[in-house]
């Protein structure tokens, strides 16, 4: 059975779940905020006093906005791991679903391993469909070493054939030490299997 949890994404101020009526006003160290909580597992009292204010830092700037400059709403669904399924960004007011500026999906899904990682993003448009993202890449899929780090990045197109992302990348290549926990390199290869 798939949960969910609902964002509201307030441009350039900060985040507060929807539905949770008035929201305090006091700032809330984001540390102290659980994530990843399905909504059945939260009161709606404790909803309430869930909001994030979050101020942008000198020369930078915090939007969350659709392509067409809209404020949006991200809705959250998770399995019964309570691991995030499916991500879907939905204009306001109207809720319908929109491309996320500056990444170029209406939708991301994720599918994990037995071990709770990560390997495969999946991007879709607002009619649900495979799109190229802002990054040049419809699929991401990752391989994990067994002290669950990741090994290998590949980027597919929308029919699953493999392809180059913005930077001219299709597999990413990490390196490891002996014990398989640290960092070595990382290696770059291009569509021709040509080291970068």
């Amino acid at each position: 059975m798939n949960k969910f949890l609902c964002y509201t994404i307030i441009a350039a101020v900060g985040l507060c779940l929807s539905g949770c009526g008035d929201a305090p006003t006091t700032k809330t160290d984001a540390s102290q905020i659980p994530t990843n909580i399905p909504a059945d597992k939260l009161t709606q009292t404790e909803l309430v006093r869930m909001k994030i204010e979050a101020e942008a830092k000198p020369n930078e700037k915090n939007s969350y906005l659709s392509d067409h400059g809209q404020e949006i709403r991200i809705q959250m669904l998770y399995d019964d791991r309570n691991l995030e399924t499916t991500r879907t960004f939905f204009s306001l007011p109207d809720n319908k679903p929109c491309i996320y500026i500056g990444h170029g999906y209406a939708m991301m899904t994720k599918e994990y391993d037995e071990n709770g990682n990560v390997v495969c993003f999946r991007f879709f448009d607002t009619e649900g469909k495979p799109c190229m993202t802002d990054g040049k890449m419809s699929i991401m899929r990752r391989t994990y070493n067994t002290k669950g780090k990741v090994t290998e990045v590949t980027y597919y197109d929308v029919n699953n054939k493999p392809c180059e992302d913005k930077n001219g990348i299709t597999k990413l290549v990490h390196v490891y030490n002996d014990d398989q926990t640290s960092l070595v390199e990382t290696q770059k290869f291009n569509l021709n299997g040509n080291r970068i």
